[in-house]
């Protein structure tokens, strides 16, 4: 099926009230007769729905108002072939737009760390460079809007649900994943920094505070990371970037040129 683009499809729909309303749905509620190639598991923070690549879920809901909706999950990485993890999100049974399709949920990457390394990760070897950390996966719940995966919108991807009853789906295209629940129209509005700032000034705390001795944190000393190619690398352009050596291999930069991909 030839799907338009998310713009076409926001500007067809016209003029549409936006998040009217909010709707939580756990994701032990999935409807059994839309389930393939799932499971229902439970941790002590309670039951959650492991998805599949091969994998289809819908959960059913009413709304009140029509309108455009944001969406939030909150799931889990789960241990695989170590690619992002890949979704198509339906409404109503269908892919509503392109970018719809291939919606990523990153995973979340950190320096291993050995007896032989350095709280960041990083040994030597027998002639004294620093030596590339493994990166390893530390798989944890997160909670994120969905959004386009390419970055072309910065904002939260919408969609429009019509009064009366609903589905939302999610269609396993990569990887594995778990999900604990979805939140339907509670987009997050994000201040402004002056609309910030007056909220400090009207809680009574004033921006007067000062640093005795500046705080210095190393690049390639990053705990988390959304990516595996996002590991120290090393930079000797300059005597400023820390550590330096003349004439030892320094890991002393991030990402390098991996961080062309948005």
């Amino acid at each position: 099926k030839d799907l338009r683009d998310y713009t076409s499809y926001i500007e067809d729909l016209g003029e549409q009230a936006e998040n009217p309303e909010t709707h939580t749905l756990d994701a032990a509620d999935y409807d059994p007769d839309s389930a393939k190639d799932i499971t229902l598991d439970e941790d002590e923070e309670g039951s959650y729905v492991t998805t599949t690549d091969k994998s289809y879920v819908e959960w059913p809901f009413e709304v009140e108002t029509s309108g455009l909706y944001s969406v939030k999950i909150t799931y889990l990485p789960i241990e695989g072939k170590n690619a992002d993890i890949e979704r198509a999100l339906t409404v109503n049974g269908e892919v509503p737009f392109k970018e719809a399709q291939y919606l990523n949920f990153s995973r979340i990457w950190t320096n291993e760390q050995t007896e032989e390394t350095g709280p960041n990760g990083i040994k030597q070897d027998p002639r004294g460079n620093d030596v590339k950390p493994r990166q390893i996966e530390v798989p944890q719940w997160r909670e994120t809007y969905v959004r386009d995966s390419y970055g072309y919108y910065q904002e939260p991807l919408l969609f429009y649900f019509e009064k009366g009853k609903n589905t939302l789906g999610f269609e396993g295209v990569r990887e594995s994943m778990g999900i604990r629940n979805i939140v339907i129209g509670e987009a997050e509005n994000i201040p402004s920094y002056d609309a910030y700032l007056q909220k400090l000034d009207e809680e009574g705390i004033a921006p007067t505070y000062k640093l005795k001795d500046n705080i210095v944190i190393q690049g390639e000393d990053a705990r988390l990371k959304s990516h595996s190619t996002l590991y120290p690398v090393s930079d000797r352009s300059s005597p400023r970037t820390v550590p330096y050596d003349a004439s030892k291999l320094r890991l002393n930069t991030i990402g390098g040129y991996n961080w062309r991909q948005s």
